[in-house]
């Protein structure tokens, strides 16, 4: 075994594979019972150890607006088991569930069902759902090779990515074509002649009409086919990576082993089995369960965010006529006019003018203005805006000033304020009530966009995606380069801050009557686990000492902090269980900036910042920067010894690895030439080689915390199931009679995720509720 194996591929793992367009191959057709027993009984024949590609195609869904929990319906089931398997009439089975053959799917349902029979697909999650919109619990995932290929090379997010079309081709050596490909029909010009545009006939009638029949079965048999040759491949390919090797106990450390005892080793495919095949079950059952959302509440937030919304384009556009004629007529959500508004004039580096001082936009005439000399209103009429020349900072990749709300947020600073905290756009005004009356309209424009992200991302989409029973169902991807999980419709995962948190988007996702939510949260993993993983020994001993970890490192970055701590004007930590006040602010509050840089600081470290990174970050200058990076260095040796291993690992191998043994391909870390792009992309892969230990670690960390929650028999027993997981929370739901159990088991179980403890014990604060808000 290697540490990771090479892209090579084996061709004799591809023997009996066949061409993707090969329309000759016989398949068997199933349409009734009798049919489904000749396969089923094959499949009892070859035993539950053997290994069956799956893929279904499904008609009515609209994939890129929903989800599969609720929504398609299967037409059809391919299955392979292998070029050697004959079905009678070869190695293809295809089962019609259309038409006059629907419910011929149903006869199996015993074998979907079964954990003792493996079956392989791609893309498990998606099949999964919508399989169980036919009533079958589909259960024995022997892999899903996406799963296995994003663990086999993480790299490939950069270079080809995980469809099956991309892993064919490189995998398989011979491309699967996609269905616009194959079915595609020329969309007609006026002249009748044909466009390049392809228009896709339905799944219900590729599968119906003759003249794609034949070519739609092949497309379905081929699909399954390729699923189990990519299993094999990557089955081989995650075989031969080292996952980990111990010397046999009685074993001296230099010693070589008796020759009758064998040191004990494991793959990365031991490690898949172990870890990856009962996350995926894991993943889906919360998928499907989805978390409650109050609709009723949604409508409220919804339209009182339209209305705060209106409020603020009246408060812009009031603000807007001062220097332009017909300002209501402004779109402000328009980039073009929010440039011209702001910027112009705008001459770039080469004196040549990009934005002139007054530019004319066509705008819609609604009320139908008629031009003097016409005779009837035109549907557009222009309006002329004149440029206010403020000093642009930033640019859009074509060279233009941006007006993103990162700029409107700079340039308006905090003009709510106590006192005003006005940005950069009041220095520009001679006269200061105009400068501060920009700002606050400039506010008002960056709060517009907030809203509309919140529209957009949450509250529109939470109540669209709902089912019937008032539950979303968010997909959850094993689709970040740490391990990290990502969510997409809706995406949970990009919650709002608590704090930016203006409308309690949290607070829509309840429990539904008689049941609570336990929102159990990690204390400062990330760091813990550095603290782990580099056996820092301050860190260790302030984990263990106890007390906010930020508010220590704000004491050793700030003398007069850790003065007030000293002499008793700030508190490091209290206990409030006694339900005493402290007799002093805790540090966390009286020192709240200070916090929050030592909190950045820490953070950055963690995440393999730059003395430059670092600077941005705190608006000062890159010396500075580094000096506060040297203090934090001198107490903390192993962190910056354990660093530079790491990076010198990637450097030499092109890899980094997890707690756990997850790898990821840093294959940029090893470039050597000078030019400026070599030197950015190794410059960024040494950082990945010290965030992704920390980063991946937490993702080990919290994947077997909800296997363990997951598999838990008295938490399943009790009624418990997870609905959610974002960032280091857990999200359980269950009935409100067993509340305390149910988090005394759920919290022991997060704290304690492997078998053997690590150096610095892990923490987590558990609240319950009847919503995700109020148990933050």
């Amino acid at each position: 075994m290697k540490y990771v194996t090479s892209d090579n591929i084996d061709v004799q793992l591809l023997e009996g594979l066949t061409a993707a367009d090969d329309e000759s191959r016989p398949v068997n057709l199933i349409q009734d019972e009798a049919g489904a027993r000749r396969v089923l009984a094959k499949i009892a024949e070859l035993g539950p150890g053997h290994f069956h590609a799956c893929d279904t195609e499904v008609a009515q869904i609209d994939i890129k607006a929903v989800g599969p929990v609720g929504n398609g319906r299967v037409t059809c089931l391919s299955l392979y088991s292998g070029p050697d398997v004959d079905y009678g009439n070869g190695p293809y089975v295809w089962v019609d569930n259309l038409d006059s053959a629907e419910g011929t799917l149903q006869f199996f349902k015993e074998f979907l069902e079964s954990r003792e029979y493996q079956k392989v697909w791609h893309n498990y999650s998606f099949d999964r759902h919508v399989l169980h919109n036919h009533g079958i619990d589909v259960q024995g995932l022997g892999g899903d090779t996406m799963h296995m290929a994003r663990l086999w090379n993480t790299a490939r997010f950069q270079n080809g990515g995980y469809s099956l079309e991309a892993l064919t081709a490189d995998l398989l050596l011979q491309r699967k074509k996609p269905m616009k490909e194959l079915f595609g029909v020329p969309k007609l010009k006026k002249d009748g002649s044909k466009g390049k545009e392809r228009l896709m006939p339905s799944v219900e009638e590729l599968q119906r009409f003759p003249e794609f029949r034949r070519r739609w079965i092949r497309y379905s048999v081929y699909d399954a086919e390729s699923t189990w040759f990519l299993h094999r491949v990557l089955q081989h390919k995650l075989d031969q990576t080292l996952w980990f090797e111990n010397r046999s106990p009685s074993t001296v450390e230099g010693d070589a082993p008796p020759p009758d005892v064998q040191p004990q080793s494991g793959s990365m495919y031991d490690f898949y089995r172990e870890y990856i095949v009962p996350f995926g079950e894991c993943l889906t059952d919360i998928e499907r369960k989805g978390m409650h959302v109050d609709l009723k509440y949604l409508a409220g937030v919804e339209q009182q965010a339209l209305e705060d919304r209106a409020r603020l384009e009246r408060v812009v556009l009031e603000w807007a006529s001062r220097y332009c004629d017909e300002s209501e007529r402004i779109n402000v959500y328009s980039a073009a006019q929010k440039q011209q508004l702001l910027f112009a004039p705008y001459c770039n580096e080469k004196k040549k003018l990009v934005l002139p001082a007054e530019r004319s936009f066509d705008v819609e005439n609604s009320e139908g203005y008629i031009e003097p000399g016409k005779q009837k209103a035109k549907k557009k009429r222009t309006i002329t805006i004149h440029g206010l020349g403020i000093p642009p900072t930033h640019f859009t990749a074509s060279g233009l000033p941006a007006a993103s709300a990162d700029v409107l947020k700079e340039l308006a600073g905090n003009p709510d304020a106590d006192p005003p905290r006005y940005g950069r756009a009041y220095e520009h005004f001679e006269d200061k009530e105009e400068g501060a009356a920009a700002c606050v309209a400039l506010k008002a424009l960056y709060d517009i966009s907030s809203m509309n992200t919140m529209l957009n991302n949450f509250i529109l989409p939470l109540q669209e995606l709902a089912d019937s029973s008032s539950r979303v169902h968010c997909s959850l991807n094993l689709n970040t380069d740490t391990g990290r999980l990502s969510s997409r419709k809706p995406n949970l995962q990009n919650q709002p801050a608590m704090g930016k948190d203006r409308y309690k988007i949290r607070d829509a996702f309840t429990a539904p009557p008689g049941k609570k939510l336990i929102v159990a949260d990690y204390s400062q993993l990330e760091l813990r686990l550095m603290a782990h993983i580099t056996q820092c020994e301050a860190m260790i001993h302030a984990f263990k000492a106890g007390g906010d970890f930020h508010s220590r490192t704000a004491m050793g970055m700030y003398p007069y902090v850790a003065k007030a701590v000293e002499s008793g004007e700030a508190l490091l930590e209290w206990d409030f269980s006694s339900g005493e006040k402290p007799p002093a602010p805790l540090l966390k509050d009286k020192f709240g900036n200070e916090r929050k840089n030592a909190k950045v600081l820490n953070f950055s470290i963690a995440y393999g910042k730059t003395a430059y990174g670092l600077s941005k970050d705190f608006g000062v200058s890159r010396k500075e920067a580094a000096e506060t990076l040297e203090k934090w260095y001198a107490d903390r040796a192993e962190v910056r010894h354990w660093q530079q291993q790491a990076m010198e690992t990637a450097r030499r191998y092109g890899y980094t690895r997890t707690l756990l043994g997850r790898y990821r391909r840093l294959p940029d870390a090893m470039l050597d030439d000078n030019s400026m792009a070599s030197k950015k992309a190794k410059a960024h892969a040494e950082r990945a080689a010290i965030n992704t230990p920390i980063q991946g670690a937490a993702a080990d960390v919290v994947m077997q915390a909800m296997l363990l929650v997951h598999q838990h028999p008295r938490l399943r027993e009790l009624g418990w199931e997870m609905v959610c997981q974002i960032h280091d929370e857990i999200i359980v739901e269950g009935p409100e009679d067993s509340v305390d159990e149910a988090m005394k088991l759920v919290v022991h179980l997060m704290e304690h995720p492997f078998k053997d403890p690590l150096s610095v014990a892990l923490e987590v604060d558990a609240k319950v509720d009847d919503s995700w808000f109020k148990a933050k």
